[in-house]
């Protein structure tokens, strides 16, 4: 009876709670296989009309840390330099977002398709499912790292008609390090802090990037952690920092920004706040064995989509 007891208690545990909200927020295999189909109609129709050589996943879906419908695909183009060039200068990058808008409005003509600073967004099935089209121009292989072996180096649009550099798959190597060492818990540490940026009403104007990056900077996610102490943790991180961008550990993109305006980074430090205090309390409530206490403040964090039980 007492073992049954136990069994009961184990199953209202947070623990458990967060497994199945986990559970929860994998992508689906009919939308994975969604986006597999719209990259391959827009890599078509890019290689087409412009030329692009090469187009690969990035973002989120590359490094496994999306979540099921929240996560828009990001795709990087790599586009012809000729493209890009106005003599021996570069063209404005608002410019090269133009053309690409263009080749795909032509094609796409029912479908919404706008600039959204450093992308073309494609809205496939209403909203339903977003791509995001980010044009590149290559510009060799970089050594960020002694750890990480060379990895393409590109130009992307800075949003304001600038160009930034930029590495994905530097970036992605230097997260799989981190995610390797938290032995798999920073990509589902990335998923609840993605879910909690999406769950909130408004959503937080918190930028993806910005968590993968601090997560395996932070080294938040290593060691033998829970994943409510990682995400206490990582509030607390946010806060300290003042929710500041991040300068890149790997030295390629100048600083990684948590917010994209200042009103948004203020609102940022306003939820990171609430959430580490909540968090405290749950933590707290958790070591005494509190268990529906705890998951009653995880409950406020999640808004109300905390699962009810495990």
């Amino acid at each position: 009876m007492l073992e049954n007891l136990a069994r009961a208690r184990s199953a209202q545990s947070p623990s458990s709670r967060f497994a199945a909200l986990l559970a929860q927020l994998q992508p689906t295999t009919a939308e994975l296989a969604a986006y597999v189909g719209h990259k391959r109609t827009l890599e078509t129709r890019l290689r087409q009309q412009l030329g692009a050589s090469n187009v690969e996943i990035i973002g989120s879906h590359s490094r496994g840390t999306a979540i099921r419908g929240a996560s828009d695909l990001d795709i990087l183009v790599r586009v012809p330099r000729d493209m890009a060039m106005w003599g021996d200068s570069l063209k404005s990058s608002q410019t090269v977002l133009q053309n690409v808008r263009d080749a795909l409005s032509d094609r796409y003509t029912n479908t919404d398709i706008r600039r959204d600073g450093q992308a073309i967004v494609v809205n496939f099935a209403g909203g339903g499912r977003s791509v995001d089209v980010v044009p590149a121009i290559f510009q060799g292989m970089v050594d960020a790292r002694p750890d990480i072996k060379r990895r393409p180096l590109f130009l992307i649009p800075a949003g304001d008609g600038d160009w930034l550099h930029t590495s994905p798959q530097a970036h992605g190597a230097f997260i799989e390090l981190a995610e390797s060492r938290s032995r798999g818990k920073l990509r589902y540490a990335a998923q609840l802090l993605k879910f909690w940026r999406h769950c909130r009403t408004p959503s937080i104007p918190a930028l993806s990037f910005h968590f993968d990056m601090l997560l395996a900077f932070g080294g938040v996610a290593e060691g033998a952690k829970s994943y409510q102490v990682i995400l206490l943790e990582t509030f607390d991180l946010l806060r300290r920092r003042g929710c500041r961008a991040l300068q890149d550990p790997m030295g390629i993109s100048g600083y990684i920004p948590a917010a994209k305006t200042a009103a948004q980074q203020v609102a940022l430090m306003d939820a990171a706040n609430s959430a580490y205090l909540r968090a405290c309390k749950a933590v707290s409530e958790e070591a005494a064995g509190q268990f529906e206490e705890a998951s009653y403040y995880w409950n406020i964090i999640f808004n109300d989509c905390f699962p009810r039980r495990g």
